[in-house]
């Protein structure tokens, strides 16, 4: 009897212990938008020899719109089918995603706004890719997937050759010699394009904004005079709405400097005085003028002689030796700016100091 009754009890004990565990409040669903990051949305890639590198900026938010505490990692998935099985109607279907944890990128690439890079080289030729990004914020925390970028990867063209860059007036002009075969030394099989990269004082290459440059010369206007600029250009492959940029030339550099001379002084005035010859006269109405050369010659037909040089705003000079007696002299002045070297302007209209005049 007392063995039933200890039974039945045991029992109840554990039925009790169960409903106790089973009756727990559920809590309220947390909506997936105020835990899951915004999804990135300017997934970018560039082309070149090497392969392809993927670019976004580190997200900011959570998809409703409050800051982000912080991210673990992002995921990076990838499709790829020959490039001639290419199916624009039909779904991508990814492979399994290759993560980067957040903490392998250098730190500067952390803040939210900054760029994340990722470069992939292992690419096949003829075939076409596609790229998406998640961010991860825990184990549960995925965004949604970034825009999908494609491009079909071909074999780069080799780099153009002898790069020269020729200095002007506000501007720089390249030339080069085109590469005539890819980098696997085939011929190339159509007509190519270029573009043009720069580097100014901090030596970082940008590509020149514009459509890719049709031949092998390219004049750059966006320059400033007495300034240093370094430039390499890259042959391309326009492959439908894939651009393909191969290897690039050697780095050469340039100046583009001030080549246009200043407007010769206006009025020319020459006095007899007792301590020589006054000489005065207008500026021109450059405003780079940087001073002014003096010359006289003793006819129209001979040379001149330099002499003397003044600072500007002067605009007067006195001759102290002029020949005494004799024949007549022939003034002249020049104006120059401030380029180096400097440019020098015609000369201004001549006065002339009659023989025996002292």
């Amino acid at each position: 009897m007392n063995r039933g009754r200890n039974f039945f009890l045991g029992v109840l004990g554990i039925l009790f212990v169960l409903a106790i565990a089973g009756c727990g409040r559920k809590s309220v669903p947390v909506p997936p938008q105020t835990v899951l990051p915004a999804p990135i949305q300017d997934l970018g890639y560039v082309l070149d020899e090497r392969g392809v590198t993927l670019s976004w900026s580190y997200p900011a938010r959570l998809e409703n719109g409050d800051k982000l505490a912080g991210l673990d990692s992002f995921e990076i998935l990838r499709a790829v089918t020959p490039a001639a099985d290419y199916c624009p109607d039909c779904p991508i279907r990814f492979g399994e995603p290759l993560t980067i944890t957040v903490d392998s990128l250098p730190s500067d690439a952390t803040r939210p706004g900054r760029p994340v890079v990722y470069s992939e080289s292992l690419l096949r030729p003829g075939h076409r890719y596609f790229f998406t990004v998640r961010s991860r914020a825990g184990v549960w925390q995925a965004s949604r997937d970034s825009n999908v970028v494609t491009f079909v990867w071909e074999v780069p063209p080799r780099a153009p050759t002898d790069l020269t860059v020729i200095a002007g007036d506000g501007s720089l002009t390249l030339v080069w010699q085109p590469p005539t075969a890819l980098l696997d030394g085939r011929p190339l099989p159509e007509d190519i394009a270029y573009r043009v990269y720069r580097a100014g004082d901090d030596g970082r290459f940008a590509v020149l904004p514009g459509d890719p440059v049709a031949g092998s010369r390219f004049r750059d206007d966006t320059v400033q005079n007495n300034k240093k600029y370094s430039y390499k250009v890259r042959a391309i492959r326009r492959l439908g709405e894939t651009v393909l940029a191969g290897a690039a030339s050697q780095v050469e550099t340039g100046s583009p400097r001030d080549l246009t001379p200043p407007a010769p002084p206006r009025h020319l005035m020459a006095v007899v005085v007792a301590d020589g010859v006054s000489l005065s006269w207008e500026q021109p109405g450059d405003s780079d003028v940087a001073g002014y050369r003096i010359y006289r010659s003793q006819s129209t037909a001979a040379a001149a002689v330099l002499l003397g040089e003044i600072a500007a705003p002067a605009v007067t000079f006195l001759d102290k030796q002029p020949a005494a007696g004799g024949p007549s002299r022939f003034y002249s002045v020049t104006a120059f700016d401030r380029a180096m070297p400097a440019n020098e302007s015609q000369p201004s209209r001549e006065a002339v100091v009659e023989g025996n005049s002292r």
